[in-house]
């Protein structure tokens, strides 16, 4: 199920947002040339610099525990959205045109980290929204390990005794269906191929009290996996924080650069 950050009505209001800013746009570009040094460029720059300071706010926020301000879902659509407005205006505010070093970095900066942002929103779109909320929770994980390492206890228990048929079986089925524990790019396509095992059907020919612990087996492993998903989904996350967190701190440093740059000269 997908947590479905930005609904309709938002996406609406977005819309009509660049809309309006268009519109200002062309009324703009038909009185004067464009350009961020003109009083409208100014008005645009501190507007986009303040939307930025905004969308750092977000982290303050998923780190309020205790008296949080307003909900954690309207927080990560402002943040979404504003962040997709705040592109336009800062475009509005160059005139559509990069000239000089800083400003060069400065937009390649906001570009990497608007793509991260959009990455970011589909991973928290895609995964299931409870692990996505945790995002990389420490505590999370180390929960997670526990009862992935509880569960291979119990199928370990369950081989003992049990006829190499059966123990064949549980192994080839655990083989297939384990989610890998890191993001390989090779064992993740590896496993992105599996396939149902084509042995499990050779259950039939065991008898009823191996059938029994075969089930049993069976019911280990699909949890297994469940916890091998969000695990994995945990490490999709993190791996996406330590790119979008560095770009933005980039970001915010360029644009102090900018502005001191800008006013000072």
């Amino acid at each position: 199920m997908a947590l479905h950050i930005v609904t309709r009505r938002w996406w609406f209001s977005m819309i009509i947002t660049c809309v309006m800013l268009s519109t200002f746009y062309v009324m703009y570009a038909i009185r004067s040339i464009p350009r961020g040094g003109s009083l409208t460029g100014y008005v645009l720059g501190f507007i986009a610099t303040g939307l930025i300071v905004t969308l750092m706010l977000l982290p303050i926020r998923k780190r309020q525990y205790q008296r949080p301000v307003g909900s954690l879902d309207v927080w990560m659509r402002l943040h979404v959205i504003l962040g997709v407005i705040t592109a336009f205006i800062v475009a509005m505010h160059a005139g559509f045109k990069v000239v000089g070093t800083i400003n060069i970095a400065l937009t390649v900066v906001f570009v990497l980290t608007l793509l991260s942002g959009m990455l970011g929103t589909f991973l928290y779109e895609w995964y299931p929204p409870i692990i996505a909320r945790m995002g990389n929770d420490v505590f999370r994980q180390n929960v997670l390990h526990e009862q992935i390492n509880v569960l291979e206890e119990e199928l370990d228990a369950i081989q003992v005794d049990q006829s190499k048929q059966v123990n064949g079986l549980i192994k080839s089925i655990f083989e297939q269906k384990r989610v890998p524990d890191s993001l390989n790019p090779l064992l993740l396509w590896k496993w992105s191929k599996t396939k149902d095992n084509p042995f499990e059907q050779d259950h039939d020919l065991l008898s009823s009290e191996e059938q029994s612990s075969f089930q049993t087996a069976r019911t280990l492993i699909d949890r297994h996996q469940n916890l091998g998903h969000q695990l994995l989904y945990q490490h999709f996350l993190r791996q996406w924080l330590w790119s979008h967190i560095p770009l933005s701190v980039a970001l915010v440093t360029l644009l102090v650069v900018h502005i001191v740059s800008e006013l000072y000269y």
